[in-house]
């Protein structure tokens, strides 16, 4: 397996890893190990809380890091700190840490060859909510205050025929002074307690009384129908089933519609960025684990016969082999992904839908390369080798780069649980929702 792994990495341009501080460099496959074949390599390092001090061999999950950040705190209520229900410290990592392999490649582009990056989910958390959560920490001397804070008017409000559905933004003068006449409470601006942001701060809890007792007397659509006519940013909550039928988001085609061989119709979000030279080819479609085996092993220069017998011989793994154990022979699905082991060991395309990065990998420069950026994003030709345990910050990031245009291939470890491919509905086992979402292939 170290081997593979190894050759592997001899062509990539970035491995990225969020195994715990130590275990890559016992498995022989850490930095030092792995640029000796690739003297250019970046080797990306993602650890909860870093390499070294008290906590760097914890082990650590996203509630961990919103805790250990600040962030619960920053959001408590009177029942206490909260946390956010979402993997948000996982996403802000894999962000920040594509952001990071982007920056190491532009540094590579320029002369600074190969390098190690070392990167923690704590300071990619803190780093990202700094500004408005720490802004009483950053000057070590006596300041004066200035201003609000424009999340102490962070809350949703109540209307008389729904509970926390309406979003509102007062926290400019203007927006109060708008609100208040609006809503037939012009008094409301000129009152001293909340004539300036500054004020409507230090009476915070009055100011909101004052606008709930507003609203708790007009309907929802009343309220929105109000505030917008005023110039009044406001929305209303929406479910996720209609989120992904909103019309904004149909007009920015936010969203790609895929068709999935087996399993059917599904959707995922498209990279929010849109390149006007070098736009980006459709999302890949996640693969099963193992379905990509054979074809990652012919690219790494292995013989038909060599990634057969390393797949008898648990080295590696295909799904058609894992489905055979399952199922036995007969299975239909082992026998449609038999065949696609076969196909891929041939040399044929994907077969899922969507157009495999890997089409398009080793793409070089000159006009070849400048014409393929023309079509499959602007990392076309990038490689990126991926192998991680546990949340989704790896994934997520290898998605991004992915999306992009980089051919990223990820290497899954046999017979350990994955909490990405367990993570949701799913038609069928390791391919839940999170995984058609942050892994590509």
């Amino acid at each position: 397996g170290r081997r593979v792994i190894a050759r592997l990495a001899k062509n990539a341009d970035v491995v990225l890893q969020n195994f715990r501080p130590g275990v890559v460099e016992r498995m022989g496959i850490g930095y030092e190990a792995l640029k000796q074949a690739n003297h250019d390599l970046i080797y990306v390092n993602l650890s909860g809380f870093g390499r070294t001090g008290p906590m760097a061999g914890s082990r650590v999950y996203d509630p961990i890091i919103q805790a250990s950040s600040g962030f619960c705190e920053h959001n408590a209520d009177e029942e206490g700190s909260r946390l956010a229900s979402q993997f948000i410290m996982d996403k802000i990592a894999s962000i920040t840490v594509a952001q990071t392999i982007l920056a190491a490649l532009v540094a590579k582009s320029r002369g600074a060859g190969g390098q190690e990056v070392n990167m923690t989910m704590l300071d990619a958390g803190i780093n990202f909510i700094w500004p408005e959560v720490f802004s009483e920490q950053t000057w070590a001397v006596p300041v004066v205050p200035v201003g609000p804070q424009s999340h102490s008017f962070y809350r949703m409000w109540n209307t008389i025929d729904a509970v926390g559905a309406l979003a509102l933004s007062l926290s400019t003068d203007q927006d109060w002074q708008n609100f208040a006449s609006a809503f037939g409470k012009p008094e409301l601006a000129s009152d001293p307690r909340f004539s300036d942001g500054q004020k409507r701060e230090a009476n915070v809890e009055a100011w909101t009384m004052e606008v709930q007792e507003i609203l708790n007397d007009i309907p929802l659509e009343e309220a929105l129908e109000r505030a917008t006519d005023a110039g009044v940013p406001a929305t209303r909550a929406r479910t996720e089933a209609e989120v992904v039928h909103d019309p904004q988001l149909q007009a920015n085609g936010t969203f790609q519609a895929g068709k999935h061989l087996l399993f059917g119709a599904y959707r995922v979000p498209k990279f929010p960025g849109a390149f006007s030279s070098t736009p980006l080819a459709p999302v890949a479609t996640a693969p099963f684990v193992g379905e990509q085996t054979m074809k990652i092993l012919a690219e790494a220069g292995y013989s038909t016969q060599e990634a057969f017998k390393m797949i008898n011989e648990g080295v590696a793994t295909s799904t058609s082999s894992l489905l055979i154990k399952k199922e036995g022979s007969k299975s239909k699905k082992a026998k449609v992904f038999n065949i696609l082991d076969k196909l891929q060991a041939a040399g044929a395309p994907d077969l899922w839908g969507a157009e495999s990065p890997q089409e398009r990998s080793q793409l070089g420069s000159g006009d070849a390369g400048a014409e393929a950026l023309k079509t499959g994003g602007p990392l076309v030709g990038i490689q990126v080798l991926e192998f991680s345990r546990g949340g989704i910050s790896a994934a997520f990031a290898g998605a991004i780069l992915s999306d992009m245009g980089a051919d990223v291939t990820k290497v899954e470890f046999a017979g350990e649980s994955c909490m990405v491919r367990e993570g949701g509905p799913a038609p069928a086992e390791g391919m839940s929702a999170m995984h058609m979402c942050v892994n590509r292939n």
